[in-house]
């Protein structure tokens, strides 16, 4: 690993990376937690999830190759796994224990991330629609925590959904 990485250490309340950055580094937490952050008015944030050590940060930009959309700040000195993407690929691809470790994190990481999205819409669709704002009633329950309801499509179909 230690020839497609390298360890940064940051101090407590270092930005890491800055939503609109390019997203050209995948963090993975070896000690001390980062905090995910994002803009909520002009020059202030909001603490949305805190990446304790084990898990990664700036997967979504790497995969996605798209600019960082939050602001992640070391929340105490933590030290940090930094691979860019081509050394990511490179890593990846070699199919090593190291990268079979890091493919783990990762895939866990984008779950919990799907996973809390999705809940987050569904909270946010049943207020709007408890507001009144024209959204139907019942919406966010189409999509269950525990799982995901199946609907027919036009013709009979069921489909995930």
């Amino acid at each position: 690993v230690s020839e497609v990485a390298e360890v940064v250490r940051c101090a407590g309340g270092t930005k890491v990376f800055e939503a609109g950055d390019e997203g050209k580094y995948l963090y993975c937490v070896l000690q001390g937690r980062f905090e995910l952050r994002t803009v909520t008015g002009p020059g202030m944030t909001h603490g949305v999830r805190e990446i304790p050590a084990g898990r990664v940060a700036g997967l979504d930009a790497v995969l996605t190759q798209a600019p960082y959309h939050m602001t992640c700040m070391a929340l105490e000195n933590t030290a940090a796994l930094r691979f860019n993407t081509a050394q990511l690929h490179q890593l990846l691809t070699q199919g090593t224990p190291a990268a079979i470790k890091l493919f783990v994190a990762m895939r866990t990481e984008l779950g919990a991330d799907i996973r809390a999205a999705t809940l987050q819409v569904v909270r946010l669709l049943e207020q709007t629609s408890a507001r009144g704002a024209g959204i139907p009633t019942g919406v966010g329950g189409a999509m269950p925590a525990a799982g995901i309801q199946s609907t027919a499509l036009p013709g009979g179909n069921p489909t995930r959904g």
